[in-house]
């Protein structure tokens, strides 16, 4: 199973996405806490008359909060959030849950348009 990183390693790697400016976290609370997240980080581009892309990361939800909107309330404030800052798009990839594919098509998203690649420097568990 993968390294739970301590509170020291998260402060230290939310400085450092801080410190970009383009890369946003988005969080979801609720009485619990932070039930959802997801990273997404705002990519200068030369194409599309200079307009920059948008690709999201780690879309989570605690289990025991999912099909209560926090996922969808997330995805939403992002897009707008990318649509604000002039983005020609925004990306994201999924596994072939058809649960997950089926929420991304629900919020406008389009799949089979792109064939993505992955190389991981790290063993995937």
């Amino acid at each position: 199973m993968a390294k739970t990183l301590g509170l020291e390693e998260s402060i230290r790697i939310f400085d450092e996405m801080s410190d970009y400016g383009n890369i946003f976290i988005v969080v979801g609370e609720s009485d619990k806490g932070i039930v959802a997240a997801l990273i997404m980080a705002i990519v200068p581009n030369f194409t599309y008359e200079g307009r920059p892309w948008a690709i999201i990361e780690n879309v989570v939800v605690a289990r025991e909060q999912r099909g209560k909107g926090f996922g969808k309330k997330l995805m939403t404030f992002a897009i707008n959030l990318a649509e604000e800052k002039g983005c020609y798009k925004l990306q994201l990839l999924s596994g072939p849950n058809e649960d997950q594919v089926g929420f991304y098509r629900s919020l406008g998203m389009q799949d089979g348009t792109s064939r993505g690649f992955k190389k991981y420097f790290v063993k995937r568990e």
